[in-house]
């Protein structure tokens, strides 16, 4: 009874040191980026196209309802505009178009 016990106990950690892992080696997967375009949210609107402006960029389209916009730049150049606006008062955040991706193994996922 006691041998059983125990070996439950060493199956269970097994099985949760499995899943640990497994969460472990999505969570170290970088998303990627999705080149020429960053996503910016500003605090005054009206401010926004002279803040673009200023480096050479235009007013995107609304990211849904975020109040964010999507905004076009150079490939490769997306890390250095985020920094620089990130610093003008007028931007509430500014960040990579992240590409997200679910991490599932429901093979019926993809029909839903």
């Amino acid at each position: 009874m006691k041998k059983a016990g125990i070996a439950g106990f060493v199956a269970a950690i097994m099985g949760i040191s499995g899943i640990a892992f497994a969460a472990q080696g999505n969570a170290a997967a970088e998303p990627s980026f999705v080149a020429g375009q960053i996503m910016v949210k500003f605090r005054d609107d009206g401010a926004a196209a002279g803040a673009l402006r200023g480096h050479g960029l235009s007013y995107g389209p609304e990211i849904g309802s975020t109040g964010a916009r999507l905004i076009k730049v150079p490939e490769g150049k997306e890390l250095q505009l985020i920094e620089a606006l990130s610093r003008n008062p007028i931007v509430e955040y500014a960040e990579p178009d992240k590409i997200v991706r679910p991490a599932t193994n429901d093979q019926y996922f993809p029909r839903q």
